[in-house]
């Protein structure tokens, strides 16, 4: 039956109706008004219930995919070859001749010996490290914390574990560059390669339009060697940010700004065109980032104990040893290569610096606020893992204890319950229940 209405009272088919519907409920009747909606509010409902509905399908598929088990043949040659990428910068260094030419009389002081733009230099790092994390993720570090645990992880963790370890291998080829080819030329007097200024040379250009080779600026062949490793050194730490930066934008406020602290310092002191008036600065410029740098190398053996920190996921004691030692190694990193040492260079030669020997200080504060910040963070991940462990250990007692006790009080017929009930299992059930799946 239904109501009869004025036609000035009459509802357009965009409005909201009111219909009537019977249904029998045994010996009774029950009139039911149903909300009839518009094909407006239908139509949006449909497309916001489709698009829920595909993400959920997608989640559930990107959960349900199991990722197959890589063997010893595949694994082994793809760390190899992402190992040989990563390091390629050391090779073509320590083997001059082989890329880059010993013929120094063909290439000019304001490329660094090199024989191209810095530019170049940047893609080919850039594109070397791409490449290798795409081996590390898929093949590599699956392999290295094995299928099982690599299931459970979601995908922001495996991109970081992968960061990690593109990291630890950058940082470790820039660190025998600077320690071994770099180190022998600083300088407090005369800066770092002060007699063989790259951006003094771009000036020398610009104005009076004179080229100089690395021979004529009295280079051999170790001093060329050196000047590029200083350059491939900077340019793979600021390719291997970048590329963290674009692949986990996820990082905090703190992981951004030292990064782009580190990019923006490596573009200016790398671009012999930047800065080129104040190219009688640049040695002790770059004996401010020789330090800086060179901390960013030994930055490797910190981030190693955050992957040792991850690959025992399942034992807190380790887990807090390895963040313990994390953080020490980090605190006398900050304290000597991030603090002590660049303030010493820039006291120093502070009539070279000028003005902008504040700026220099004050970045070097900002740069240290990061690390210590950092360092807070992992003090809280130590504490939260000895609590873990303690509290592991308490389930341990108790559990053996009292699983103990009703084994005592069951009937020696019952060997298979006893053997089912037994402590150690019941232990490994309360254990497993209370540790929690790695993330």
């Amino acid at each position: 039956m239904e109501r009869n209405q004025p036609e000035d009272d009459q509802l357009s088919t965009s409005d909201l109706t009111v219909g009537i519907r019977q249904r029998q409920n045994s010996n009774h009747t029950t009139i039911q008004y149903d909300h009839v909606k518009s094909p407006e509010e239908n139509s949006e409902e449909n497309s916001e219930h489709t698009s829920v509905q595909t993400n959920e399908d997608e989640n559930k598929a990107n959960k349900d995919k199991k990722i197959q088990a890589v063997p010893l043949y595949k694994s082994i040659p793809a760390g190899i070859i992402a190992f040989l990428l990563i390091w390629k910068p050391l090779f073509v260094v320590l083997f001059p001749g082989w890329v880059y030419t010993s013929d120094l009389s063909t290439v000019f002081l304001f490329e660094g010996c090199i024989g191209g733009s810095t530019q170049t230099v940047f893609v080919f790092c850039l594109l070397e490290i791409l490449i290798a994390c795409v081996f590390l993720q898929r093949i590599v570090v699956p392999a290295i914390f094995g299928l099982q645990a690599w299931e459970k992880f979601d995908h922001l963790k495996r991109r970081k574990l992968t960061g990690f370890c593109v990291k630890i291998l950058v940082r470790a080829s820039c660190f025998i560059q600077i320690a071994a080819l770099v180190a022998p030329h600083l300088n407090c007097e005369t800066g770092l390669f002060g007699n063989f200024n790259i951006k003094e040379s771009n000036r020398q250009l610009q104005q009076n339009h004179t080229v100089i080779t690395c021979e004529e600026a009295g280079m051999n062949l170790t001093d060329a060697v050196a000047m590029r490793a200083w350059i491939f050194s900077r340019d793979d730490i600021m390719a291997v940010m970048v590329w963290e930066l674009a692949c986990i934008p996820e990082l905090g406020i703190d992981a951004w700004a030292h990064h782009l602290f580190v990019i923006l310092g490596v573009v200016i002191g790398t671009d012999p065109y930047l800065l080129s008036g104040q190219a009688q600065i640049q040695p002790f410029i770059d004996n401010v980032a020789f330090f800086l740098i060179w901390g960013g190398a030994v930055a490797g053996l910190v981030e190693s104990c955050v992957l040792m920190y991850h690959l025992n996921a399942g034992n807190p004691t380790k887990q807090a040893r390895y963040m313990q030692l994390s953080i020490a190694l980090q605190s006398i990193m900050v304290l000597t290569l991030f603090v002590t040492f660049p303030i010493i260079v820039v006291v120093k030669n502070f009539d070279h610096f000028g003005g902008i020997a504040w700026v220099y200080l004050v970045l070097i504060a900002l740069l240290v606020a990061v690390e210590a910040r950092m360092v807070w963070i992992k003090i809280s991940i130590v504490k939260h893992a000895k609590k873990k462990a303690a509290d592991l250990l308490c389930i341990d007692n108790t559990s053996i204890n009292s699983t103990s006790s009703r084994v005592d009080l069951m009937p020696a017929s019952d060997s298979s319950s006893q053997e089912e009930n037994s402590p150690q299992k019941e232990h490994s059930k309360i254990k497993a229940s209370y540790t929690d799946p790695p993330k």
